[in-house]
């Protein structure tokens, strides 16, 4: 059976891979997928190292990572129960050494007349009466039975230590199945890798020892966050961005008055303590501040950064404060109130913007400005944008079908559409101060389209 080392080089050859293209594409060193390829898995930080990258590397030529995995840990339980065979198998004898003759069964010696049994027969004479045998057998007796009992223990074979010890010797080498009667010997057991324990335990200290410092230095930070004292700025001039935390107050400078606001909390908006109440800002959002209620606001609060629920991060906010719209700073012509040219500049309710013969498209609708002012705008039935735009900046909107605009500063914003053709067209939103919600969408007027501003309520 193949060895994964063979399979996954001759799919990589099949498909016309080079080793440095798959090292780019999947993060393992063409070292590494070299050995891999030669089923040579030294030198790696570790098994689990060794498995995942078998395990990418499969994945990576369309092989079943799982079917290659398991028989890479077969192979390598096939190679470990080999050497545990060698292992237990007994040495061979060396080469001019004999056998001893010690473990060949003992040969009976034959039983040996002894010289007392001798001389008692050469002493018998040959014309006895039987009277006088058994008299002088009984006379004999005892000293027969004496000599039969050392004939005995010289016939006995004397212990032979040397032929012990070869005997024990040879017991010992032995293999297992000749000793099964015996001796039952346990399968010498594969020794661990102790290096690879060592490694893959520093790297769990380690990795263990970071996450801890990790949270004690966050936990830490956040603490000292948490438990700052409260500090207090104060806002002069044109703009003043600053991170502030949970309790810290901005007084603003407005002329003569003074505006505090306080960050109360953050949670999913930003909330501060104005002077009109608690305010909720989200990200990117902004409060303004009309003490006098002109409709020009004394300053804007914008919440520029910060994350939802982590005030231990604090709100990183910026402070406009308008210039005070006056005729020499804007450029901009003030009517007064009750004057007759008031209302020649009135716009009407609806006003064409332009007309279509080929029915209504999308169109682009740039808003510039002359002077200081709040927008916001709806395009399409999406969310509400609101910002404060300063003179000389603009914004530009793609709109499918509807737009609506609200302005604080009518007059401080134009508004031109850009039709097919590069054609522009301008429309003026209305009067200096004038709040305006206008609408602009297309509608049918005397049989054909045209793009509408109308009033929206």
């Amino acid at each position: 059976m193949a060895r994964i080392g063979s399979i996954i080089q001759e799919t990589r050859l099949k498909k016309g891979i080079n080793l440095d293209k798959v090292a780019d594409e999947t993060n393992i060193s063409v070292r590494f997928l070299k050995k891999i390829e030669a089923d040579d898995f030294t030198g790696f930080p570790g098994e689990p190292y060794v498995v995942g990258f078998i395990r990418n590397y499969a994945e990576y030529l369309g092989l079943e990572p799982e079917a290659i995995v398991a028989r890479y840990r077969a192979d390598e339980a096939s190679l470990a129960e080999n050497m545990q065979e060698e292992l237990a198998a007994p040495p061979m004898p060396a080469s001019g050494e004999e056998e001893t003759p010690d473990s060949e069964p003992l040969k009976a010696e034959k039983p040996q007349k002894t010289a007392a049994g001798e001389a008692n027969q050469q002493a018998l004479p040959a014309d006895d009466t039987g009277a006088a045998k058994k008299t002088r057998a009984r006379k004999t007796a005892p000293k027969q039975k004496e000599a039969a009992a050392a004939d005995t223990i010289q016939q006995a074979p004397a212990p032979n230590p040397e032929a012990s010890l070869t005997h024990k010797a040879k017991t010992e080498t032995l293999p297992p199945k000749a000793l099964k009667s015996e001796f039952r010997i346990k399968p010498a057991a594969a020794e661990p890798k102790h290096g690879m324990k060592i490694l893959v335990g520093v790297i769990i200290l380690a990795v263990a020892a970071a996450g801890a410092a990790f949270l004690f230095r966050n936990r830490s930070n956040g603490s000292a966050a948490l438990q700052q004292t409260p500090q207090e700025f104060r806002v002069e001039g044109s703009s003043f961005e600053k991170r502030i935390y949970p309790g810290d107050r901005l007084l603003i400078q407005t002329g003569s008055d003074v505006i505090s606001v306080t960050l109360r909390a953050i949670e999913d908006t930003a909330v501060f303590e104005t002077p009109q109440g608690a305010m909720q800002v989200s990200l990117g959002g902004n409060v303004t501040f009309d003490l006098n209620t002109d409709n020009y606001p004394e300053a804007v609060l914008t919440a520029s950064d910060f994350e939802k629920g982590k005030p231990k991060n604090g709100v990183l906010v910026k402070v406009e404060l308008p210039v005070p719209q006056t005729a020499s700073n804007t450029g901009e012509i003030t009517i007064p109130a009750g004057t007759a040219e008031a209302p020649q500049n009135q716009q009407p309710a609806n006003s064409i913007i332009f007309k279509s013969p080929r029915g209504p498209y999308p169109f682009m609708a740039t808003i510039s400005f002359r002077g200081n002012c709040m927008l916001r705008y709806e395009a399409d039935r999406k969310e509400w944008v609101e910002k404060y735009y300063q003179k000389g900046e603009s914004v530009s909107v793609n709109v499918s079908s509807a737009l609506i605009l609200w302005a604080s500063n009518a007059q401080a914003a134009k508004l031109t559409i850009q039709a097919t053709g590069g054609k522009t067209y301008d429309h003026e939103l209305g009067l200096p101060g004038e709040i305006v919600v206008k609408k602009i969408s297309w509608a049918q007027q005397e049989g054909s389209w045209a793009l509408m501003a109308s009033n929206y309520e």
